[in-house]
């Protein structure tokens, strides 16, 4: 509803003039006590200070590191980036109040800032239709069967998704099938491995309603990103958050950001390498089928509650209540 122009550099002046052109009607009209800033966007930032001088206690909402740059980023995009972060952090040290996706993002607002910190929301959208209710339940597995692996997000070597084509290689004789969704850097290498091995399955970039039926599909559900990549201990997957309210069981790397809480509820690789991404997949195939589908129930009913829009909701409320 923010009017700009999506032009390197004029998307920051016209977003930041479309909030100066709001700021009469919040400031004085409305009378606004809050203003919750979603993503460290300059020009948001720069609005945000301004209606500070005005009592309004200004709340940032941090779901990844400011700057991220992506393979596809030419210089001047890099360049800009790395610019317009280094004004993000500066500004985020004026905020009212911070919540956090990640531990790791608490140094962006000094330790002086009021913070909450959780991994994100299970969407009611993603989950209370009925459709979704049904295809829950769990279908019959069968011991021994080929294990169909599901990983959706970016396709790109920060998030690991090289480890797991060449975990593929290494698990040539096992009974394994992988199917990726996504886009990103490595869509041609992956393409290229389908047409070579059967096993590999490239689905292309899909809708949430088209996502959602091929999670609920999968028999095992994988985010490969090592911890010591890109910016990891900033950023929580969001899709390990989906990933868990399918009801499917969850392989993943022991990225920082995982809360404690969540601990028990993941199976983990062990190791961030090609042949710890097999050997942990190995492992599952030598799990129970009775017991996988035991461990992958509790975990949907732990994170259908402690990240519900509800739940979440409280704790956001108390925060803000705190502050003011």
């Amino acid at each position: 509803m923010i009017g700009f122009v999506n032009v390197l550099i004029l998307k920051h002046l016209t977003r930041l003039l479309s909030c100066l052109l709001l700021f009469p009607r919040l400031v004085f009209r409305e009378r606004i006590g809050f203003l919750f800033i979603h993503g460290i966007h300059s020009p948001f930032l720069l609005f945000g200070i301004l209606v500070r001088l005005f009592r309004v206690k200004v709340v940032v909402i941090i779901t990844d590191p400011p700057g991220v740059v992506l393979p596809t980023d030419g210089f001047w995009t890099k360049a800009f980036k790395k610019i317009d972060a280094g004004i993000i952090r500066l500004l985020l040290k004026h905020v009212s109040g911070a919540v956090l996706l990640a531990p790791g993002l608490v140094d962006l607002v000094g330790e002086r800032t009021p913070t909450l910190v959780f991994p994100g929301i299970a969407s009611a959208d993603f989950i209370e239709d009925e459709a979704f209710r049904m295809a829950t339940f769990r279908r019959d597995v069968r011991d021994g069967a080929t294990l169909k692996i599901v990983y959706a997000g970016g396709l790109f070597r920060a998030y690991g998704v090289d480890l797991l084509l060449d975990a593929m290689r290494i698990l040539v004789d096992a009974p394994v099938r992988l199917e990726l969704y996504g886009w990103g850097e490595l869509e041609d290498e992956i393409n290229a491995l389908s047409r070579m091995d059967s096993r590999i399955v490239y689905g292309g970039y899909l809708s949430s309603d088209q996502l959602k039926e091929k999670l609920l599909r999968a028999d095992l559900l994988i985010n490969p990103r090592p911890p010591d990549r890109g910016a990891a201990a900033m950023s929580f997957p969001s899709k390990l958050i989906e990933y868990l309210a399918v009801g499917r069981p969850v392989l993943t790397t022991r990225i920082s950001s995982i809360p404690e809480s969540w601990n028990p509820y993941f199976l983990y690789i062990e190791s961030p390498t090609a042949a710890g991404v097999s050997a942990a997949i190995s492992h599952v195939l030598s799990l129970d089928s009775v017991w996988l589908d035991n461990f992958s129930r509790a975990a949907q009913e732990f994170v259908l509650v402690e990240a519900s829009e509800l739940s979440v909701g409280k704790k956001i409320n108390q925060f803000v209540e705190n502050i003011a």
